[in-house]
């Protein structure tokens, strides 16, 4: 069994799968260095023009050789001894994409699933991955799991994170019984227009059992 883990919890080790490469992106080598972990390839798709700015401790680990590749967007390779241009494999990536529109790469989650499927891992990890804040949630999540679907349809074993494998069967169940503490405030709230005393009862449990007993229901 060949398997990748991308971007897991570094200070768990309980969760790492043995004898299974590991990547990650951009400055989280400071995480994973630490805690001993070297990664197979690791990834730093920025732009170039976008790249220039971030003149810090990961610029300066960019600019060291490493015994590992790491995949760069057009990067100028004299300056970056350890750089392996993704663009050189793009048309093969591209290849991938089997859905009926044209292919997308929305997130450096996508690249990596892209890579992994393409290096013919049977096991990709990413069950520590989770997307946040608004712009991961609706502009890269979407894209990240078309890619997770490419990897499933030949074969491979896709490991999510809960916020994306949570069971929910609509039409059968009351949704605010069945609600996981990260489900955000806003989308709990905003669920109904018209709440019965009822459900205003569950949603006002539900505040004080993930967001503290400090918190009042705003659901009108």
């Amino acid at each position: 069994m060949k398997a990748l883990q991308i971007n897991f919890n570094f200070q768990n080790p309980e969760i790492r799968i043995e004898g299974a490469d590991f990547t990650s992106c951009n400055g989280l080598h400071v995480i994973s260095e630490p805690a001993g972990l070297k990664p197979k390839f690791w990834f730093q798709i920025h732009r170039p023009e976008d790249l220039q700015k971030e003149r810090d401790e990961h610029w300066f680990w960019l600019l060291k050789k490493h015994d590992f590749p790491i995949f760069m967007n057009n990067p100028d390779m004299k300056l970056f001894p350890s750089a392996v241009d993704i663009n050189d494999i793009l048309s093969d990536l591209n290849q991938l994409w089997s859905w009926p529109f044209p292919v997308s790469y929305a997130s450096t989650f996508s690249w990596q699933l892209a890579v992994a499927i393409y290096l013919g891992y049977d096991v990709i990890d990413m069950s520590d991955v989770k997307l946040s804040d608004h712009r991961e949630k609706w502009l890269e999540a979407p894209n990240m799991l078309m890619w997770a679907g490419e990897a499933h349809k030949r074969g491979i074993h896709v490991l999510l994170s809960e916020p994306y494998t949570h069971q929910f069967w609509y039409g059968r169940e009351e949704r605010l019984t069945n609600i996981p503490a990260w489900a955000p405030t806003e989308a709990v709230t905003d669920m109904f227009s018209g709440w019965s005393n009822e459900t205003r009862a569950l949603h006002r449990d539900w505040l004080l059992r993930h967001h503290g007993q400090g918190m009042r229901d705003n659901s009108g």
